[in-house]
């Protein structure tokens, strides 16, 4: 037996079609990017920002259903959606913080 290897011109075209693939999926599941907290080094509060939209994106289709979330779910469900590029508990925290700051819409309640 042999296995033969298809090379294609259009190698690049390819990937291409699977990043924006991806990238549809993605903004299905309410991500609109990858984001990474080591593309902001030194610029935390821009990644807390930038995460607290991402998040408050994310949210708003499920909280119009159930009008509040907890905590738990919360992280559970973006982790989820965000695959191996997980959350730590404190930067989601954090990102919960801003959004009051940055006026998303969203805010948290500690009973």
């Amino acid at each position: 037996a042999t296995v033969d290897k298809h090379e294609s011109s259009s190698g690049g075209e390819e990937d291409k079609d699977n990043h924006e693939r991806l990238t549809n999926m993605l903004s299905n599941m309410g991500m609109t990017s990858a984001l990474r907290k080591a593309d902001y080094k030194g610029r935390e509060d821009a990644y807390y920002a930038t995460l607290a939209r991402q998040l408050a994106d994310f949210l708003r289709p499920k909280i119009k259903k159930q009008q509040m979330m907890t905590l738990t779910d919360v992280y559970c469900l973006y982790n989820r959606a965000r695959g191996t590029n997980l959350l730590s508990p404190e930067d989601l925290l954090l990102a919960i913080d801003q959004m009051e700051t940055i006026s998303v819409g969203l805010s948290h309640y500690e009973f």
